[in-house]
């Protein structure tokens, strides 16, 4: 794996090998390596290098999810759905793919965004006429 946004990112930002290595405290000689596929980084210094740059591990490695189409229909929320831990609302274990939607796209989000999604379905909730 090249790590071409690394050194993409790395030379956007003026910095040398040398100084993102020390950023990172790593050596010259491994972000040399990381750049030209030689090693690849392990998780914990992939975390780093996203924070240091703000960016995500996905976008310094170049991965999007379509790159494993077989996965993704094994995996779908929307299409199957999945027991999990923490019971619904109504007792039941059993999470519906629209409740694990939900669940994912809440999870995608921050937290101040998570505080407004929050308040709008409890809102909602609130203003929703009984079913009859």
């Amino acid at each position: 794996m090249h790590l071409n946004r690394l050194r993409q990112l790395r030379e956007d930002r003026h910095l040398s090998q040398q100084a993102l290595a020390d950023l990172l405290n790593t050596s010259q000689q491994n972000i040399y390596k990381y750049e030209n596929g030689i090693t690849e980084p392990d998780i914990q210094m992939l975390k780093a290098m996203a924070s240091v740059f703000h960016t995500s591990i996905d976008y310094l490695v170049e991965y999007t999810p379509t790159e494993y189409p077989d996965l993704l229909s094994v995996a779908n929320p929307l299409v199957h759905d999945y027991e999990i831990d923490a019971p619904a609302p109504d007792g039941t274990a059993h999470v519906d793919s629209d409740r694990l939607h939900l669940l994912f796209s809440y999870d995608k989000c921050r937290e101040p965004i998570r505080k407004h999604i929050l308040f709008i379905v409890d809102e909602l909730a609130r203003v929703q006429k009984p079913q009859t």
